[in-house]
């Protein structure tokens, strides 16, 4: 079958690994066969069928039952964004290999409310609500000197989800946010959202890499931010490769960070630490400043040490159990739990 172009999937001796599976054992049932030139038989032809066997039955239904899953919760956000239903480019859609349907409707939903997308920003993900979870909680937990206002700065922004679901959730408390990215189509996608849902007086936008934040004194001199949140790219170049194929539709610079994951994390940890505020220079960093990013699984440990700088707050859990955001302070005694 290799020989032939189409090899088998598994992880044995001359088969395909799966993507995202390759782990999964090898399964093959031979369940036909025509076997040319028999004599006495019409075409000289002998045909020889067997059934499937019953547990390749019980993985087919397990796997239908995981697509039908898909097209379910495709369907229920069709519906909560009040699109027709019977759009042929959705109603034709398939959720493995096509498009992702977010970027049919440039719409998703994320912390409750609606952000329009494109294909210059990452789709949301329900485990970055964590992340607005968790400065959400970072904030109301948050006491600098009986400080009831606070600024929110959003390295890599995209669409501006993470830092508008965090100014709507706590309108009375946030004074002000920023939203920086590299991508000025995905700036320009934030500026609406925040326009839409009623933030614009509070936000603002800049095209600025966030590894060279530091250089920048036109930045610099917005003064030092109370939150900062982050969710980089955090995926190898190795393992880019074989997520789903409708992650190839997402612009790839939100997503890998090459052959280092911890990459963004180390570039973001030199310039903040060459941000610092002080008596002589302004920067966007007091001793004051919560950091929070998001991580992917198994990787906490690694961003840890690498801001063993700062002081380690705590950390937040996603619906999987796994460890989805950390924090990290400057002067952790300021910090009230």
């Amino acid at each position: 079958m290799t020989d032939l172009g189409f090899p088998i999937i598994g992880n044995s001796k001359l088969t395909k690994p799966l993507k995202n599976s390759s782990d999964k054992g090898l399964l093959l049932a031979l369940t036909a066969i025509k076997i040319y030139g028999f004599p006495n038989i019409d075409d000289n032809i002998l045909y020889i069928n067997h059934s499937e066997p019953l547990k390749f039955e019980s993985i087919i239904n397990r796997e239908l039952k995981f697509y039908n899953k898909k097209l379910k919760k495709q369907e229920e956000e069709i519906e909560n964004l009040s699109l027709p239903s019977n759009l042929n480019a959705v109603k034709e859609h398939d959720p493995n290999y096509d498009i992702p349907v977010s970027y049919i409707t440039m719409k998703k939903i994320f912390y409750g409310h609606t952000f329009s997308i494109s294909r210059d920003t990452l789709i949301p993900r329900p485990s970055t609500e964590v992340l607005v979870d968790a400065a959400i909680e970072t904030i109301k937990d948050f006491s600098l000197s009986k400080q009831k206002q606070f600024s929110v700065l959003d390295l890599g922004t995209g669409s501006g989800c993470v830092l508008i679901s965090i100014i709507l959730n706590c309108a009375d408390k946030v004074k002000s946010g920023m939203g920086i990215d590299l991508s000025e189509p995905a700036l320009k996608i934030a500026k609406e959202n925040s326009v839409s849902l009623d933030v614009a007086s509070k936000t603002k936008f800049m095209c600025m890499d966030f590894t060279k934040m530091h250089l920048s004194d036109q930045f610099l001199g917005l003064g030092s931010f109370d939150i900062i949140v982050c969710n980089p790219p955090y995926i190898s170049t190795n393992d880019y490769a074989n997520l789903n194929i409708s992650t190839s539709f997402e612009p790839s610079m939100a997503i890998c960070a090459g052959n280092d994951k911890y990459k963004c994390y180390e570039e973001i940890r030199n310039s903040l630490d060459q941000a610092l505020t002080t008596k002589e220079h302004n920067g966007i960093v007091n001793e004051n400043t919560v950091l929070i990013f998001e991580v992917g699984k198994n990787m906490e440990k690694g961003v840890i040490k690498i801001f063993e700088s700062w002081k380690y707050l705590k950390s937040w859990n996603d619906s999987q159990e796994s460890v989805r955001c950390v924090a990290f302070v400057k002067n952790k005694s300021n910090y009230t739990q």
